[in-house]
């Protein structure tokens, strides 16, 4: 049986365990109604007040003087109350998830650099970049420039000099059935070691052969 459009709708979500997503569904349910035009009420009754806490965490990110890690502190503080990773929170917010990581790379960074970043001597990009540097590059960078752009900020990383890992084995057989077996290895070995590695696999696939596995 249909429902009327204007008759008024209660939907109650209940469970005594926590952890389960009662907050998150409550959130995207409302969010998903009133996107579709219709006047939502939310009632939390929740003793520990998560969809309250929410709303007030988003109503907070809305402020027009919200400096950059006050926004990185709303970030985690929602990712927090609702359980929610990165990505979930982007796509509750409707804002790109690089914008939440970059964020929150702010939050590593030391006290005193969160200060300057708040005061505008350093610009949130600046110190993202900053959040990748090591401590000594970090203080040395933040200590001397009374600002820091862009640039400064990324100019050790750039100098650091690149390390290639270690060179390891990979050897290619070809079967007269025209399959193909590639054996890799991070360190050097021996075709004794490649022996064992394929002897163990051939192991694995019998095996798999015998529970009728097939290949997807």
């Amino acid at each position: 049986m249909a429902i009327a459009s204007n008759r008024p709708i209660s939907i109650c979500l209940i469970n005594q365990k926590g952890g389960c997503g009662k907050s998150s569904t409550c959130f995207h349910l409302a969010g998903a109604f009133a996107a579709s035009g219709k006047r939502v009420l939310l009632v939390d009754v929740d003793p520990q007040g998560s969809i309250s806490q929410a709303f007030f965490l988003i109503e907070n990110l809305l402020r027009v003087d919200l400096k950059p890690v006050e926004e990185a502190e709303s970030f985690q503080k929602l990712m927090t109350v609702n359980n929610w990773n990165g990505k979930q929170l982007a796509s509750a917010l409707n804002i790109s998830p690089t914008r939440i990581s970059r964020a929150l790379a702010l939050l590593k960074l030391p006290h005193e650099t969160r200060v300057r970043i708040d005061k505008g001597e350093i610009s949130p990009r600046a110190g993202y970049e900053l959040s990748r540097l090591p401590t000594p590059e970090l203080k040395s960078v933040t200590q001397s420039h009374s600002s820091v752009t862009i640039k400064q900020a990324s100019q050790p990383r750039q100098r650091r000099p690149q390390t290639r890992p270690p060179r390891g084995v990979r050897q290619t057989f070809l079967a007269e059935n025209g399959w193909r077996i590639v054996a890799t290895s991070r360190r050097k070995g021996t075709y004794h070691d490649i022996e064992q590695a394929l002897t163990e696999a051939l192991e694995e696939v019998r095996l798999r052969i015998d529970n009728r596995i097939k290949l997807i």
